[in-house]
This record gives C-alpha cells, sequence and structure tokens, in this order.
C-alpha cells in the first residue's frame, strides 16, 4: 500500500489540491446524506407510529 501512496502523489503533481478539495466535498456530502436518512427515518416512524408530538 505504501507504494501504492507514494506513486499516487507522484502521479498527482500540482493537482494535489484539487484531489484534497474534491475528497473533502464527497465526504460531506456523504455524511449529509447520512445524516439525511437518519432525520427522515425518525420522521417516518413517528408519522407511522401515529405520534403526533413526535411528529
Amino acid at each position: 500500500m505504501n507504494n501504492t501512496v507514494r506513486w499516487l502523489w507522484r502521479v498527482a503533481g500540482k493537482k494535489k489540491s484539487y484531489i484534497l478539495a474534491m475528497t473533502a466535498i464527497q465526504g460531506v456530502a456523504s455524511l449529509s446524506g447520512v445524516v439525511y436518512a437518519l432525520l427522515f427515518r425518525a420522521v417516518v416512524d413517528s408519522a407511522m407510529g401515529k405520534d403526533a408530538a413526535s411528529f
């Protein structure tokens, strides 16, 4: 794995900052998708349980 990381670092050249930014953006997008799913799971569970106070 170490050789792979070194190769990627060398091949990326001047585009390393773009790669890191894209990785960060994808991480935020993935995290927001998980949070969205968990939030609406609770909303759907409240609606299906007919719990008007939680809904």
